[in-house]
Formats: structure tokens, C-alpha cells, sequence
């Protein structure tokens, strides 16, 4: 059975980064809950920025159910036979409701300064406003729902791996979980 890590933590605090590293290291399946909503949104044609997304998911959760999202990926999940399932970007409780009775879940948190954060965020400007956005503008997008959201999930995390040091320093929080499972790396060439 697939071990399943919900990966939970603020706007560029390293999610993206410990999932890409899970997925090389370990041969691990990533699904994320924003890439159903990038989806979305290029369908319609729509510009693929953090206001539409949060909308879009909003509408979603409004509309079908709170967990609409977290049941599409938890059925998907099911098709792969990877040994560890990332789900990254929980931001809520319903996000995980469909994972909890599962013992092989771990939530995990990823966090990090917000220094360090919004210096990743205009880095890799992911979404469009992201590039040329100020500090001042970054503390203020703290007030969006998915941030209080996903603030607040932290608090139930199994573990919280810290991402303000090296990379080097967080591989090693990420090794040592998996060490402790008795899990080694995938041997590459």
C-alpha cells in the first residue's frame, strides 16, 4: 500500500520543492489540488492568477460539495501504483477528509519565513502577479482565505518540515521520515 503525504503549507513555502524532490528520490506520484483548477482555467480561457484560482475553487466547493476537489484526486490516486502519493497544496479540512481513514496518510507541513518565502514567490513567479509583486503585497495576500486556511492546517500536521535553511537541510528532514519507515531512496544510474 502507497504511503500518501498531504503536503500543506503558506504561498511558496517549499511544497513544489519537496514534492519534485519526493518524486525523483522515491518514485513518487504527485497530484496537485491547483493543477484541477490551472486546468480549468485554460479551458476558459481565463488568465491562470491566484484571485482566479482561489474563485474558481470557491465556486467549486460552493456549488458540489467542500470536498470536490480533495475526491476528484483521492480517485485518481487510485490509478497509480506508486510507492508514496503526494498530494500537495491542502488547504482545508476537506482537503484530507478522504485520506484520514487511510494509516499510511501523514499531513505534513512545509514552512518557512516569510522573507524567505516571498523571495521564492518573485523567483519563480509561478502565477502571473508573482514576478513584480512587493513584500507589501505579499504580506497582504495573507488575508486570503486560502492562506488563513492553510495557516491553520498546519497546526495538524503529523510532522512540520522546516524549509528555511538549504536545500541540502530540508532533503535531510525529508530522508529522515522516510528512513525511519524503513523506505531507501531509488538507486538512479
Amino acid at each position: 500500500m502507497s504511503i500518501i503525504l498531504g503536503l500543506v503549507g503558506q504561498q511558496a513555502s517549499g511544497k513544489g520543492a519537496v514534492a519534485a524532490y519526493i518524486e525523483k528520490k522515491y518514485g513518487a506520484k504527485p497530484f496537485r489540488f491547483s493543477q484541477v483548477l490551472f486546468s480549468a482555467l485554460a479551458r476558459l480561457s481565463l488568465s491562470q492568477t491566484r484571485d482566479h484560482l482561489i474563485k474558481l475553487s470557491e465556486q467549486l466547493r460552493a456549488h458540489f460539495s467542500e470536498t470536490v476537489l480533495a475526491d476528484a484526486l483521492e480517485k485518481e490516486t487510485r490509478t497509480t501504483n506508486a510507492p508514496v502519493i503526494i498530494i500537495d497544496g491542502v488547504r482545508r479540512p476537506a482537503d484530507i477528509a478522504p485520506f484520514q481513514g487511510n494509516p499510511n496518510f501523514f499531513l505534513i507541513a512545509v514552512t518557512a519565513s516569510p522573507e524567505h518565502r516571498f523571495e521564492r514567490a518573485r523567483l519563480r513567479a509561478e502565477k502571473p502577479e508573482e514576478a513584480t509583486m512587493t513584500y507589501e503585497a505579499f504580506l497582504k495576500s495573507h488575508t486570503r482565505s486560502t492562506e488563513i486556511t492553510a495557516k491553520a492546517m498546519e497546526e495538524h500536521a503529523s510532522l512540520v518540515w522546516n524549509n528555511d535553511g538549504s536545500f541540502d537541510d530540508l532533503y535531510r528532514q525529508i530522508d529522515s521520515f522516510f528512513a525511519d519507515r524503513g523506505i531507501q531512496k531509488i538507486v538512479t544510474l
